[in-house]
């Protein structure tokens, strides 16, 4: 939406510019009747600062302990999926043309108990 007053750094070029907000959630799924689980889910979606999805959007996710790195592009509601990832410290990554890169670091994905 824009704003109602006139202003000449409000440009499509100067809207285009603000950062990407990564949002996310950690799930465990349960695999099995094993006893503990070691293994994790992160998704989510990636929106710009008004809550506009972004289309499309690069998702890089870096496990900071082993340094392996995935990459997914968001689909068209601006979700993301990253299924079967070992427990650990992470960070997540968005970038798309037009936008500041956006990092959230210091994730950690936990082991559960599958019976807790």
């Amino acid at each position: 939406m824009r704003p109602s007053h006139s202003n000449p750094s409000t440009s499509h070029f100067a809207l285009a510019q603000t950062s990407l907000l990564v949002l996310f959630f950690l799930t465990v799924a349960e695999v099995g009747a094993s006893a503990q689980i070691d293994r994790a889910e992160l998704e989510g979606t990636v929106t710009d600062a008004a809550g506009r999805v972004i289309v499309g959007a690069s998702v890089k996710i870096l496990a900071v302990d082993t340094g392996i790195a995935q990459e997914h592009n968001a689909n068209s509601v601006g979700y993301y999926r990253f299924p079967g990832l070992p427990v650990g410290h992470y960070s997540v990554m968005a970038y798309s043309k037009g936008f500041r890169t956006s990092v959230v670091g210091d994730i950690e994905l936990q082991r559960t108990d599958a019976h807790a």
